[in-house]
This record gives structure tokens, C-alpha cells and sequence, in this order.
């Protein structure tokens, strides 16, 4: 459908946006539930991984990442 206030671009780029953010929240996820088995993670990881979209799992992903490596050195 042809909109002359949205070019089609626009709808292009949202949808893209929007399966990237999904992506990388099912990954946070994933990455969440891995922990809770090994005694980490807790609920107030999840809610914050859930209730901000692109922040949250993006955060959630990077503080892991940095404990990590501080665990490693």
C-alpha cells in the first residue's frame, strides 16, 4: 500500500529495527535463563531485560560481557 505521508523506506527500516531488537532481547533472554541455572541472574535482571526493549537487553548483555572478563584476568 502505497502511503504519501510514509515512504516505503521508513517501513523498511522500522521492521528491521524491530526484528534486531527482538533478536537481541530473545538472546538476552537466553543468556539470563543459562545463568539462573548456575546461581545467577534474578527476577530484577529479567524485568529490566523486559520492560526496557533496546536498553535493557543491550545493558544486560554488556555488564555480563565486562564480569566476565574481569572473572578471566
Amino acid at each position: 500500500m502505497n502511503q504519501p505521508l510514509v515512504p516505503n523506506g521508513y517501513d523498511i527500516a522500522w521492521t528491521i529495527a524491530a526484528l534486531i531488537s527482538f533478536a537481541v532481547l530473545m538472546v538476552a533472554l537466553t543468556v539470563w535463563s543459562r545463568t539462573r541455572r548456575d546461581g545467577g541472574g534474578s527476577v530484577a535482571e529479567v524485568l529490566m531485560i523486559v520492560l526496557f526493549p533496546i536498553i535493557g537487553p543491550a545493558a544486560y548483555l554488556l555488564g555480563r560481557g565486562a564480569l566476565q572478563r574481569r572473572r578471566d584476568a
